[in-house]
């Protein structure tokens, strides 16, 4: 499906090319559907290989573990994308927990565990493409 998209995005590269070469007006309707083809799938596959949050949470590193520990509270299905130095990523399943909830948390336990920044925010499609391609990787050996 990864391929039929890139396969796709290629050619509506070259019929916008085409077009602002060309001015034709015929073929303005081709690239809209296009358009909208690719951000349909691009949708489909977000939701399919989404389906959670991305917490970042940057403290000391003396810290990491109780951090790690509140995380767990909020959402035991969540995974540890990774921790450097004082700064960890989790995926968050959305199913676990809600962002009043995250939000409640983090802010009472910003003292104690001495979090200097943090943020929460919904999958890219950058990781929707990373997780593809290890999938693919993974089936490849």
């Amino acid at each position: 499906m990864l391929k039929h998209i890139l396969w796709r995005r290629q050619k509506l590269s070259a019929i916008v090319l085409e077009f602002s070469l060309t001015g034709s007006s015929k073929s303005l309707e081709t690239p809209r559907r296009c358009v909208e083809w690719c951000f349909h799938w691009l949708g489909k596959l977000t939701s399919r290989y989404g389906g959670f949050l991305l917490l970042t949470v940057t403290g000391e590193e003396s810290t990491a573990v109780a951090v790690r520990d509140v995380v767990k509270e909020l959402s035991p299905n969540c995974r540890i994308v990774y921790a450097l130095g004082g700064t960890q990523k989790f995926e968050v399943p959305v199913e676990d927990t809600s962002l009043d909830v995250v939000f409640q948390r983090l802010t009472a336990s910003k003292d104690n565990l001495k979090i200097r920044d943090w943020g929460i925010a919904n999958t890219t499609l950058e990781e929707v493409f990373i997780k593809i391609a290890r999938t693919e990787e993974i089936s490849a050996w």
